[in-house]
């Protein structure tokens, strides 16, 4: 089973980075229709 310590970090730098490209992209959506 993999450490925690490495495990638990990775996934939320994952959710924060699919978080911002979405927000990202929306803006764009919103602002060109």
């Amino acid at each position: 089973m993999a450490n925690d310590k490495v495990v638990l970090p990775t996934i939320a730098k994952f959710v924060k980075e699919m978080f911002q490209y979405c927000c990202y992209h929306s803006e764009i959506l919103l602002k060109n229709p």
